[in-house]
């Protein structure tokens, strides 16, 4: 049934079946051209045979015939000799003519076919990334796709020592196949009060990430499709050297973001789905002192998504 990407679909072969009606028809186009040609030397030949006959070899055979007795073999003879070489002469050049014409036919045959040669390259190349694409788009059909949700906060707190954040979340496979080596993480980061954005934190957990896909055992845990995987605990710690810093030193004001995300493997290729989130406080300042002490229960905080990022 024609829609409206029956061609996309069929491009590769019906190009070839072009491909091959029009060389078909160029070659018997060739070859009748040259078939013509060759007639015509030889039609030309024969005409040129019959004129030297009619004009030069039968008056002279007549002429030999009014000879006495005696030379008449002799002028018979070298009438016939002269219209035989004559003769080998014309079929010698249509020879040499068709020799040629042929000649140049095939080279440009054989140019013809370098070019359809690279065309047929550029087809093979083409049907192999069509067929690569395919497997991609069949490989994404078939893949795992992990669901990542908080499901409960805990505390976010500042103290003397450190500052962190606590939270549960829940993973949920939407995929058709099993996602393997599931490990969860969850990062905290602060920046001065002037910084506004969640690329921090969101590029922080990659390296991890990063540095876990590299360094880490295939181990860890197992989602088939379908399965729903709850009460995962995750938190972050912040010491409060790394905090002053971050902030530029003790007593600044400070907003905070999270990055949750789960990097998980399909075959032995590495996947991941991660999430930005700005820490708010309904009611409150949404900067921080780091320098006070702060301790904040479940309803006391909201984590704002910002970004939603499934890389693979």
């Amino acid at each position: 049934m024609f829609d409206g990407n029956w061609f996309k679909r069929h491009s590769v072969k019906l190009t070839g079946i072009v491909l091959a009606a029009l060389l078909i028809f160029g070659a018997t186009v060739l070859i009748g051209y040259g078939l013509e040609r060759q007639a015509e030397y030889e039609r030309y030949a024969d005409e040129r045979r019959k004129e030297y006959t009619a004009n030069t070899y039968s008056p002279e055979r007549q002429r030999c015939f009014r000879l006495t007795a005696g030379r008449q073999q002799d002028c018979v003879t070298k009438a016939r000799n002269e219209a035989t070489a004559y003769n080998r002469e014309q079929q010698d050049l249509v020879a040499q003519r068709v020799t040629a014409l042929w000649t140049k036919l095939m080279g440009g045959a054989a140019i013809i076919g370098m070019g359809l040669s690279a065309f047929g390259v550029f087809l093979v190349w083409t049907t192999f990334n069509a067929t690569r694409e395919a497997n991609v788009i069949a490989n994404e059909a078939n893949r795992p796709w992990l669901e990542l949700v908080i499901t409960e906060k805990r505390e976010f707190f500042i103290k003397p020592t450190h500052t962190r954040v606590a939270l549960f979340a829940s993973l949920t496979n939407r995929g058709k196949s099993p996602a393997t080596c599931v490990r969860p993480r969850a990062v905290l980061v602060a920046v001065p009060e002037s910084g506004s954005h969640h690329h921090d934190a969101i590029n922080l957990l990659n390296r991890q990430m990063d540095e876990w896909e590299a360094t880490q055992p295939d181990s860890w845990i197992t989602i088939f499709p379908g399965v729903k995987q709850k009460g995962i605990r995750l938190g972050y710690n912040i010491v409060r050297e790394k905090l002053d810093e971050a902030v530029g030193g003790p007593g600044n004001k400070a907003r905070f973001w999270v990055a949750l995300g789960v990097s998980y493997k399909f075959g032995n290729k590495w996947c991941r789905t991660s999430h930005g989130y700005m820490i708010t406080f309904p009611r409150r300042p949404q900067t921080r002192d780091v320098s006070e002490t702060v301790v904040l229960g479940p309803s006391e905080f909201v984590l704002a998504p910002m970004a939603q990022d499934y890389a693979t």
